[in-house]
């Protein structure tokens, strides 16, 4: 049985969607710092060189405020947190890709089986029937035409039973790619989960929960961050700051502080940067459109091949019908 049929094994969806570490920004940082080093100085005079040197060394403890920063902090930590949810859904449609692949795989196999079956249920069926021919031939019943004709329909089983068999091979070659193991003895296909009542009921579904038109929408909220915080990145910044530092010689000093920092001019780097966000902003918009785009037409074409499928099924069907009454009504002519 494939690990997706296998009862508790099924992959726990919230490896993709529990909660994980979120960055964290303090406004508040404090930093220590020491200095060493050697220092050497040499001076000239009308008396001569004057040289000194010696070591110096320092302690400094420092804590900086950030008063206002216009939200820079803030969507920082906003475009972290969806670029993680957006990467969660990228994983979800990754794992489902996996299962999708290791059920294909199943269906394949069980698929291949049964030809097999029917295959050399069908190669018995016509070895008999050449037997029949050839014992009616010797008594003078039939001619060698009809032998040579079952001779012909036993010969194409072979090739048939040869053909299921390697589609068989391959079908448990894919099998073991998909799950990492050749199968054993498969369950029987369960049944069909509930559809829904119509394509357009599909295709909502498709809208709300696919990962790849979540991940979309994800990265579109990313985008509109980012002009955000490409404008909040053109004003300025108010902070406090304090530092206590002490020397070597035990002299201490203690500074405070109000801070405003604004860019004033930056070669245009800021404006561009404005104009990129601008920009992949509409380009997400625009992936946004086309990944649901392709995942409706895709919701569209799998409901047209349900709806082909349960047409063929009704009519082969009918025709294995068809088929068993000719056959008997052949055997019955024969006997």
């Amino acid at each position: 049985r494939p690990a997706s049929a296998r009862p508790g094994t099924r992959r726990p969806r919230h490896s993709a969607a529990a909660p994980a570490p979120q960055p964290r920004s303090s406004t508040l940082s404090p930093a220590f710092a020491g200095q060493a080093g050697w220092r050497r100085a040499e001076i000239d005079t009308f008396a001569g060189p004057d040289v000194s040197e010696g070591l110096s060394s320092s302690l400094t403890l420092s804590a900086d405020l950030t008063l206002l920063d216009f939200g820079r902090n803030r969507l920082g930590i906003e475009i972290a947190r969806e670029s993680v949810l957006a990467t969660r859904q990228a994983l979800i449609e990754v794992e489902q890709q996996v299962l999708l692949s290791a059920v294909s795989a199943y269906v394949d196999v069980r698929l291949a089986q049964e030809v097999v079956a029917l295959r050399q249920s069908n190669l018995r069926l016509i070895t008999q029937e050449l037997r029949a021919a050839e014992a009616r031939f010797d008594v003078g019943e039939t001619t060698r035409t009809d032998v040579a004709i079952a001779q012909a329909r036993l010969a194409a089983s072979r090739s048939a039973l040869a053909t299921a068999e390697g589609d068989l091979m391959i079908a448990r070659e894919s099998y073991k790619a998909a799950t990492g193991a050749y199968p054993g003895r498969l369950a029987a296909l369960p049944k069909l989960p509930a559809l829904p009542r119509s394509l357009e009921d599909a295709q909502n579904v498709a809208r709300s929960t696919h990962p790849l038109i979540l991940q979309a929408q994800r990265l579109v909220t990313i985008a509109d961050l980012q002009v955000d915080l490409a404008k909040a990145a053109t004003k300025p910044t108010v902070g406090v700051g304090a530092s206590v530092a002490i020397d070597q010689d035990g002299n201490g000093t203690q500074t405070f502080g109000l801070n405003l920092n604004q860019t004033i001019y930056a070669g245009g780097r800021l404006s561009a940067l404005l104009r990129q966000s601008l920009a992949g902003k509409d380009r997400s918009r625009a992936a946004l459109q086309q990944t649901a785009v392709n995942i409706l037409q895709n919701v569209g074409v799998a409901w047209a091949n349900l709806a082909v499928s349960a047409a063929s099924i009704q009519a082969s069907d009918e025709q294995i019908r068809a088929a068993q009454t000719a056959f008997d009504g052949v055997r019955e002519e024969a006997a």
